[in-house]
């Protein structure tokens, strides 16, 4: 039996304001989510936008290693903890059009479906 792919896009409709974290527009609007399973175990996840990039791919995810004047620095950290304490990855990479795309990698489990027979 042969596997299929499952892929998708989510975007925002065009008439729905979009603002980065930081308060900024986009000059343009990307897509922003794009899921696919291809492979029976594992699913991936991509966030993408279209901003300037990330200068360090790897620093990013440290505690304390903020972006924005007034940001804390956690949020990646704590998301890349919770993503492998699920048995997953996740890490940014920079678009060759400019952007990041952050992807999420998570197991995929088969489901087992148990019957009530009596």
């Amino acid at each position: 039996m042969q596997e299929k792919a499952t892929r998708g896009k989510c975007s925002l409709a065009s008439d729905v304001p979009l603002r980065r974290l930081d308060g900024s527009v986009p000059e343009q609007k990307a897509d922003l989510f794009e899921f696919a399973a291809t492979d029976p175990n594992q699913m991936l996840i991509q966030v993408i936008d279209n901003g300037p990039g990330v200068a360090d791919q790897e620093r990013i995810f440290d505690a304390f290693v903020a972006t924005k004047t007034n940001g804390m620095g956690i949020g990646l950290a704590v998301s890349r903890s919770i993503v492998e304490a699920h048995g997953g990855r996740l890490w940014a990479e920079n678009n060759p059009a400019g952007g990041a795309t952050f992807n999420v990698a998570l197991p995929v489990f088969p489901v087992i479906q148990t019957f009530d027979v009596s």
